[in-house]
């Protein structure tokens, strides 16, 4: 591996880390670390340490299973192969299916101008909006059909699967989506037609 692949893969791990943090507990068992909502939210995963001095080993992810499993939270681990290429056969041999899924990565000096996309205004949500609570709605609402086809390829729901999806959320969620935006620690953005 190249020191720019290296690199660009140590920044990746160091985003897919700290992302969870903002909302959860990190619990460390061997050489996982286990993300626990803390709040409202969708649950997150268990991942390779970034300071562990030895890789996950199959008793690592059983113990982590069995803490998911009395927490109420799915089993669920994500990892980057070209980063942690060892840890596939030692998921397995642990007893968890694994999909895999290829890892994207633009290569900047191919980026285009994002304004030749489309047309369709893009709107930055904010929280003195007057319909933060819905525009929010919708953002969680679009992210919940689309993660929910599995793979790579189109899925086949459309915008009346988006729109079941919609739910209204409780004070907390909306509170806290508000607090991050308000932070700087997310950003959202509808496209609109």
């Amino acid at each position: 591996m190249d020191l720019v692949q290296a690199g660009l893969l140590d920044r990746i791990e160091s985003f897919y880390d700290a992302v969870p943090r903002d909302a959860a507990r990190a619990e460390k068992h061997g050489g996982l670390v286990l993300f626990v909502r803390e709040g409202p939210g969708w649950p997150f995963y268990a991942r390779p340490a970034p300071d562990a001095t030895a890789p996950p080993s199959a008793a690592d992810i059983t113990t982590v299973r069995h803490r998911q499993r009395a927490l109420g939270l799915p089993e669920a681990f994500e990892w980057v192969h070209e980063h942690d290429p060892g840890l596939l056969a030692v998921a397995r041999s642990a007893g968890l299916a694994v999909l895999e899924a290829p890892l994207l990565v633009l290569d900047p000096d191919s980026r285009p101008d994002p304004g030749v996309f489309s047309d369709v205004p893009v709107r930055l949500l904010t929280p003195d909006a007057p319909d933060f609570a819905g525009d929010v709605a919708a953002r969680r609402a679009v992210a919940a059909v689309g993660f929910s086809a599995a793979g790579t390829a189109r899925g086949e729901a459309g915008p009346a699967a988006r729109d079941a999806a919609v739910t209204e959320l409780d004070v907390a969620a909306l509170e806290e989506e508000a607090v991050r935006v308000a932070d700087g620690r997310r950003l959202s953005v509808l496209a609109e037609v």
